[in-house]
């Protein structure tokens, strides 16, 4: 009430009339404004203080004064408005259900009156959808537009990949990931991940791991930043020796680059995280209809790192799709969708997906490539109905170079030869992107035991 009275002294006018306010000193004034038609001045408190009382007047007047500087920005102003007149409607049907109720009981009014004062009732309760003019959506798309100013990237950058994040504009909005087995999606999803976290210092990234424990994926990410062999990393080396401050046996130079890699991962503190869906107590469920709170833990948690942090932005990566364990909303079960309807189970994830990118910046999402769809690279080679690709802002798919697919024996070959050496080309495509993505493929090479990508054929 405060804001709104704030505001419209500073506006000239009322635009809420004086039944709409419950604190007496404030209806009193506005009641006041409403009978002589001129803002309250000085010499009006006394006419309003025999009507309100001296407290009431003074305690109007001094919140009146505090809430000014939230009334001097239009969108407070205009959901403080909303608000009161919502409750204002609220208020009045209750009243209006408790008397045509007593007029009923008393023999007064026919049993339709009282199911249409129920109905208003309901109505009032219900949450309107606001109006949202074209001059709104555009001062929006000016707050958003003010964030990525100067930068390099219209979305997160990623530094070991320049070519492809240039040809992205950086992450943003919804996207999916798909590809192969054996291509590496997890580990290009986990390698963007922490780069996202490094060379954006005002962002947060979350990694939701669905298939590997939080201590798989800082393994890999170790192997990723020492270089040291993942069987190497776990068990030791034969060369090694047993060193006192870390417990492991290592080469004198993989402990340094284990102490180095500590210390980067160690630095982005809050602003890099890995979790599991255990961490939020098992399978996620949605409160509401087409995945409404769906990710409501996680977003919690984003938005806790981001206060602790200071950051700006944020990031979630999903790994994967298929393992997310989505409860069925009635039941409650992951595997009881509807009799094992999967477009159903489908739906309300991408549904609750969708719903993260109002509140997060970017999300990727590792899926799977259908078995009949393998060897193709277009949206609809995703694992599932096929929708998850269009409801995406981008769709990246890993495939197989044609050093490898053509030639017959020839490209098999080629591939063993790589495999032999350690690692293996790929083809990361963007084969849909929203506004300012540039469509089209990146030669990359992945190093299959430090999982590393890099860009361009393996030197």
């Amino acid at each position: 009430e405060a804001i709104v009275l704030a505001g419209m002294l500073r506006q000239g006018f009322v635009s809420v009339p004086a039944v709409m306010f419950e604190h007496p000193g404030r209806r009193a004034m506005v009641e006041h404004w409403e009978h002589h038609g001129v803002r309250i001045g000085t010499a009006d408190v006394a006419t309003i203080q025999a009507f309100a009382g001296k407290h009431a007047t003074e305690e109007a007047m001094a919140d009146m004064e505090a809430q000014d500087p939230n009334a001097a920005i239009p969108v407070r102003f205009r959901d403080a408005c909303a608000d009161l007149k919502k409750r204002h409607k609220e208020v009045s049907a209750i009243e209006n259900a408790a008397k045509v109720q007593a007029d009923f009981d008393k023999g007064l009014l026919p049993p339709g009156a009282v199911a249409e004062a129920y109905q208003r009732l309901q109505d009032a309760q219900a949450d309107e959808v606001p109006i949202k003019t074209a001059g709104l959506a555009f001062q929006s798309m000016l707050t958003e537009a003010r964030k990525y100013q100067g930068k390099a990237h219209l979305g997160l950058s990623v530094s070991t990949t320049p070519l492809f994040s240039a040809r992205l504009d950086g992450f943003r909005g919804l996207g999916f990931m798909a590809g192969e087995p054996g291509t590496g999606k997890t580990s290009l999803a986990m390698q963007w991940a922490m780069d996202a976290a490094e060379t954006n210092t005002d962002a947060v990234v979350v990694v939701l791991t669905c298939e590997m424990s939080a201590n798989e994926v800082m393994a890999m990410t170790t192997t990723r930043l020492t270089g040291l062999h993942y069987l190497d990393l776990m068990k030791g080396t034969e060369k090694g020796s047993l060193d006192a401050a870390t417990g492991l046996k290592q080469k004198p130079g993989d402990i340094e680059r284990l102490t180095k890699a500590q210390g980067m991962v160690e630095a982005l503190m809050e602003r890099f995280l890995v979790v599991t869906p255990d961490d939020f107590g098992g399978a996620f469920l949605g409160r509401g209809a087409a995945g409404r709170d769906l990710f409501a833990p996680v977003l919690d948690m984003i938005r806790r790192a981001m206060e602790a942090t200071g950051a700006t932005r944020s990031m979630l990566v999903v790994d994967s799709l298929q393992s997310l364990p989505i409860a069925e909303p009635e039941s409650g079960s992951v595997t009881g969708w509807r009799g094992g309807d999967g477009m159903e189970r489908d739906r309300y994830t991408i549904a609750g997906l969708n719903a993260l990118t109002s509140k997060v910046d970017a999300v990727l999402v590792v899926s799977e490539q259908a078995k009949s769809t393998q060897g193709k690279v277009q949206v609809t080679a995703m694992l599932g109905t096929g929708r998850s690709g269009y409801a995406a802002d981008f769709v990246i798919m890993l495939s197989d170079p044609t050093t490898y697919t053509e030639g017959g024996a020839d490209g098999d070959a080629a591939r063993a030869k790589h495999y032999e050496q350690g690692y293996r080309l790929v083809y990361a495509t963007i084969v849909k992107g929203r506004a300012g993505m540039n469509r089209g493929a990146e030669l990359l090479h992945f190093m299959i035991h430090e999982h590393k990508f890099g860009e361009g054929a393996a030197k």
